[in-house]
């Protein structure tokens, strides 16, 4: 799960972490929300209220992506990024929301793993870009999904030429 916060905009998705060759989960909930950058904090009745509406409209896009059914035994990534992404009160909703999260797909029919770990970039401004760079680094090397999802139990069995992967 990715959440880039910025100054205009909260962007959030769900991406597989082992491959970035196959194709984002559910790519139709990728959303990106106006009403979630930090510059409308401003605009916010009261601070608490904002945040508090940025956490309920997180944990709503875990269990709508959950409700799919799509990976649903999988563990999941929280990854921030974004140049507003190092604000202290939004990282305490992230950390929040992780924590919330098993509960979350567990209540939506989530089986196996449900754990959340969260990713925090150094560098957040950067972090979208290194990554950008990283993914078209991998994109030339096909090793770098060596051995993923042989198991079948995903859909994908690791092999480029399977479909399990997004075309340029």
């Amino acid at each position: 799960m990715r959440r880039s916060f910025t100054n205009q905009s909260l962007y959030t998705s769900f991406q597989p972490t082992e491959c970035f060759f196959f194709s984002a989960w559910a790519n139709r909930l990728a959303s990106i929300d106006a009403s979630y950058g930090l510059d409308k904090l401003d605009e916010a009745n009261t601070p608490a209220l904002f945040w508090d509406a940025l956490r309920i409209h997180l944990l709503a896009r875990v269990a709508e992506f959950t409700k799919t059914g799509s990976y649903a035994y999988a563990a999941l990534t929280v990854l921030t990024a974004g140049e507003a992404s190092d604000h202290p009160d939004f990282l305490a909703v992230v950390r929040d929301v992780a924590k919330e999260i098993p509960r979350v797909r567990g209540d939506y029919g989530a089986t196996g793993k449900h754990e959340a770990e969260v990713v925090i970039s150094n560098d957040p401004t950067y972090a979208a870009a290194r990554g950008a760079a990283f993914w078209l680094r991998t994109r030339m090397d096909w090793s770098y999904c060596e051995g993923v999802g042989d198991d079948e139990e995903d859909g994908h069995d690791g092999d480029p030429d399977s479909g399990g992967h997004t075309e340029l």
